[in-house]
């Protein structure tokens, strides 16, 4: 039985060693892009957490959505956890197969345009109705600097489609959107708006979905799945981080609590990922499946002591 169990001790040292040994150089420090979406900078926290505890070195860029992919394609960064599809396909596309497709990291994603209850219920309930009462909007439609959502937006204007060629499209940080958005809440002035879940707007405001855009957002009011992509020779240079980047998924309900810390509480958002996994450590095993450390030992008790600090 002893040597049974120095056999198999002696196999884990050997593939952990491995583990280490295979890894490029270039993996001690790990990229990863921001876009201004708290959805992804949230989830992006939470892996930065991860690997810097097994003894890798994280950085963030913060980038418009054009530039990531640009940069995923050159090498120039490593990972973007926010590709949302199918709003980003044609970002993809352009750069496949420089831009590898790691996983769906979120299912029951939704994104395009809306409204408050009480313009919906006063008969703004799609796309469609805009044009109509274009002047009650004042011509514009909100939307976030840099992101894809607004190109849509943008392209739906230029196309005159649904008859929205008059409307403007006003770009600002999501907070300052959203900010502008509860203003007119508050007044009960109609606006319309682009609006994402997960999200904890969803809660925080009462709005409806726009439905009859899904030519710009996808059917289904923008269904959308999110996935982590790469650049191409990330898994064949670094399968540690990999395997971790592989094992990463959330649900709604868990980003939604994230983004509650981060953006209504003031929570930095490295404090929350860590005090959100601290509250959750049935998720972490997980998530460290087959992941080690940078020196090759085995990732979840160092995880776990951390957390326990």
């Amino acid at each position: 039985m002893n040597h049974g169990k120095g056999l198999v001790a002696g196999l884990l040292l050997a593939v952990s060693a491995y583990t280490a040994a295979a890894e490029d150089a270039s993996c001690q420090t790990i990229s990863f892009a921001e876009i201004g979406w708290t959805d992804t900078t949230v989830i992006t926290s939470v892996a930065r957490f991860l690997l810097e505890r097994l003894d890798y070195q994280s950085r963030v860029d913060r980038l418009s959505v054009p530039d990531t992919f640009k940069q995923l394609a050159d090498g120039e960064l490593d990972v973007l956890m926010g590709n949302w599809m199918p709003s980003q396909k044609a970002e993809l596309d352009q750069y496949r197969p420089s831009v590898d497709i790691i996983r769906a990291n979120l299912e029951g994603a939704r994104y395009t345009l809306a409204v408050p209850r009480y313009t919906y219920e006063a008969g703004v309930k799609t796309v469609q109705d805009l044009a109509a009462r274009q002047e009650e909007f004042g011509n514009v439609i909100l939307g976030v600097k840099s992101s894809s959502g607004s190109a849509r937006i943008a392209r739906m204007v230029a196309d005159n489609a649904y008859g929205l060629g008059h409307f403007t499209l006003e770009e600002k940080s999501e907070a300052v959107m959203l900010a502008t958005v509860k203003n007119q809440m508050l007044l009960k002035k109609p606006v319309v708006f682009l609006a994402w879940e997960p999200h904890p707007m969803n809660t925080a405001l009462d709005f409806e979905y726009l439905g009859g855009a899904d030519r710009y957002f996808g059917a289904n009011f923008g269904s959308s799945r999110v996935y982590t992509v790469a650049n191409a020779s990330l898994r064949r240079r670094c399968p540690n981080v990999g395997r971790l980047l592989e094992n990463l998924s959330f649900t709604v309900a868990m980003e939604n609590e994230l983004m509650d810390q981060v953006l209504n509480q003031n929570v930095n958002p490295r404090r929350a990922a860590r005090d959100w996994l601290k509250d959750h450590p049935e998720v972490v095993g997980g998530w460290m499946q087959g992941v080690t450390t940078r020196a090759g030992a085995p990732g979840l008790p160092v995880i776990e002591s951390d957390l326990k600090r």
